[in-house]
């Protein structure tokens, strides 16, 4: 070790290799002595020389040293490689950053809250602590980040596990950023934040449903409820919006009388459907509706979950007459609560059925999609009846989505014979191109062995030829 001093004081670049190595050995060994420290120190220097002759590899075992008898200077090294170079930070930096995490400089809080350090748990971790820290800058970043940067969903649901690893630690701090990023996902006049602020609040929220997410933190949602109820009856209509999607989200129930409080609830987002004056909201509102039922359906009484489907759900979908988006919404929410509904959803499809002679084609798929819905959840062929609202929602140009809803659906009916299913599957090649494509790309012809098969095969054939040749004379026009 005399040796190896006497050569650093005289220059770094003739340390040998041996050398440097053999007091690296006894370093590991032996570092919290009073010769071992010293000698750490004198290694120190070899950290800032960029142009020093050790390799990258003798500079790490110098800086994993280095974390033992001098942590900072080991923290300070780390975040300067990784700075220079982003493809440095790997998990196994990150898991050492974190270990050193007391000892980190003010300028690691700048990569750290960089998409490339989010790609490893280690790193979220890592952006959790700094996270609650009150002296660090890191939450200011988050915020510059998510305003200006690339990547905004990916990087603001990224940002949201962060927030939720932290809840938990430092629940106080966490709770009132959370409560900025409502508030920016509420009242933004910047859409893009506004949306990146939803995700964020989304991906940090605890959830019930997911037993790795499902400790219930009653303060935090005691904080975000009442602003989140108080935008409902806001006058600006986009807030009204906002809200009611960010309450489907999160959906905070925290009183001690959880049925009541539930209750209470539903009432509210069920009157916002059908009395909110703008459509957007509206919609927004069957959508909220939806995920509540799905989260909460076990805890709702059977009784309610169809009133709700028939007198809100339904009735909005046959009766908001001026806006299809509306329509669409409700008819959609019904398909996603149909599994809650148990033995009540012959009743709620007799209630959709006027629905699938909507005159929108979007609607008229949301309709099929719900039929389809229950046609899984019952892992039974559609009934006659349920195949003739089929027909009647196939009818008249359909969009490309109906088109494929119905291709998927009538041409598997085993309650009819194979004849009417190619015969069926014939007419639909001729009508429709949209669904005609559906068909030729499923290989419907080697299925069907009725003698009609070689003309449905002819008829495919020619169909998409003239759809390819369709594509190409627009593709001409354009250019």
């Amino acid at each position: 070790m005399d040796s190896l001093e006497r050569t650093i004081k005289n220059g770094l670049n003739t340390v040998q290799y041996n050398q440097v190595e053999a007091c690296l050995k006894v370093l590991k060994n032996d570092g919290k002595n009073k010769k071992g420290q010293k000698i750490a120190k004198l290694l120190a220097p070899i950290l800032d020389d960029d142009d020093c002759i050790l390799s990258n590899k003798i500079k790490n075992t110098i800086c994993e040293c280095l974390e033992i008898v001098a942590p900072e200077k080991a923290a300070e090294y780390l975040t300067r490689k990784t700075l220079k170079d982003e493809t440095a930070t790997t998990a196994a930096i990150s898991k050492r950053l974190y270990d050193l995490r007391e000892n980190l400089p003010k300028s690691a809080d700048r990569f750290i809250t960089q998409p490339s350090f989010l790609e490893n748990a280690a790193g979220k971790k890592l952006l959790a602590w700094l996270l609650g820290q009150e002296e660090r800058e890191a939450r200011q970043i988050v915020r510059a980040q998510l305003a200006t940067g690339r990547r905004g969903e990916k990087l603001a649901k990224a940002y949201g596990e962060c927030f939720f690893l932290a809840l938990k630690n430092y629940q106080n701090i966490i709770i009132d950023e959370l409560q900025n990023w409502v508030r920016a996902a509420l009242y933004s006049e910047n859409e893009y934040v506004a949306q990146r602020a939803a995700v964020l609040f989304r991906s940090a929220v605890p959830d019930r449903r997911d037993d790795k997410r499902a400790f219930v933190d009653e303060a935090s949602y005691a904080a975000l409820a009442p602003l989140l109820w108080r935008s409902l009856r806001c006058a600006n209509g986009k807030i009204r919006t906002r809200a009611i999607l960010l309450l489907g989200i999160a959906f905070p129930v925290f009183s001690d009388d959880v049925d009541a409080a539930i209750e209470e609830q539903l009432k509210m987002i069920s009157t916002m459907i059908t009395d909110d004056p703008l459509p957007t909201a509206r919609a927004a509102a069957c959508r909220a509706l939806a995920q509540v039922i799905h989260a909460f359906g076990a805890l709702i009484p059977q009784s309610q979950l169809i009133h709700i489907a028939k007198n809100t759900l339904a009735s909005t979908a046959a009766r908001d007459i001026s806006h299809f988006s509306v329509r669409e919404a409700a008819i959609l929410a019904i398909g996603e609560i149909l599994p809650q509904l148990q033995n009540a959803n012959a009743s709620i499809l007799d209630a959709l059925a006027p629905c699938v002679h909507d005159v929108h084609p979007k609607c008229r798929a949301a309709c099929l999609k719900a039929l389809r819905a229950q046609s899984k959840l019952s892992g039974q062929q559609l009934p006659s009846r349920l195949l003739g609202m089929y027909r009647a929602a196939q009818n008249s140009k359909a969009s490309k989505k109906l088109a494929a809803s119905a291709a998927k659906v009538l041409l598997n009916c085993e309650n009819e014979s194979l004849a009417q299913r190619v015969r069926r599957a014939l007419a639909l090649a001729k009508n429709d191109l949209a669904a005609t494509r559906v068909l030729y790309a499923r290989h419907v012809v080697s299925i069907y062995g009725a003698p009609e098969s070689a003309k449905l095969a002819v008829a495919l054939v020619a169909a998409a030829t003239a759809a390819y040749a369709g594509t190409l004379r627009k593709k001409k026009k354009k250019t």
